[in-house]
């Protein structure tokens, strides 16, 4: 099942019946759709519920922030990962060494992350998808980052390992509730709650 527009932004979803009964949970296959391209982030199968539940508690709780949101979309991630993972920011691999022993205690930002929880598992790449409000819009981002660096090194990052849509906020929240009562449905068809 797709949820939403493919061209902008979708989720996409197959449960797996034999091996949702085999485990007494909804397993399946998900993935992202943004501008036309699909991006499958679970290489194995994975709780469909579980994979979900980041964008499904957050999608409400968008944080409404009118200044970041009229920042070009490279300037944006970096504002996004600096708040969401503050300790492993670096504007270049010397910066990172230097720091490396000196964390800061600094409280992670949770409310921009709407990443899978399969974004990071099994994969070459590592999916973020990160969502900002402004008004009744939302801006969501794609970035994908090799794993060649343990840190979100600044210096290397370009405009292209960043998708970035816009869309209304009513119409985000219409796919998050599609693909929710999709999976409740679906527990109930398959495992019978």
């Amino acid at each position: 099942m797709i949820f939403g527009k493919p061209e902008e932004f979708a989720l996409y979803v197959d449960t797996i019946e034999e091996r949702s009964n085999e485990f007494n949970d909804l397993e399946g296959i998900s993935g992202i759709w943004l501008k036309n391209r699909l991006f499958v982030t679970n290489s194995g199968l994975i709780s469909l519920q579980r994979d979900f539940e980041n964008i499904i508690e957050t999608a409400p709780q968008l944080i409404e922030c009118s200044n970041l949101y009229m920042l070009n979309k490279l300037d944006i991630l970096k504002e996004i990962l600096k708040k969401r993972f503050p300790n492993w920011c670096a504007n270049s691999d010397i910066e990172w060494e230097e720091n490396t022993n000196e964390w800061l205690d600094i409280e992670e930002t949770t409310q921009y992350d709407i990443c899978l929880e399969s974004c990071t598992m099994g994969n070459a790449l590592s999916y973020y998808l990160f969502a900002i409000k402004n008004d009744d819009m939302v801006k969501i981002f794609m970035y994908i980052k090799s794993k060649e660096n343990d840190f979100f090194n600044f210096e290397t990052i370009v405009d292209s390992d960043v998708e970035c849509v816009e869309i209304s906020y009513k119409e985000f929240q219409t796919i998050i509730g599609q693909l929710e009562s999709f999976i409740e449905k679906s527990r109930i068809d398959i495992l019978g709650h």
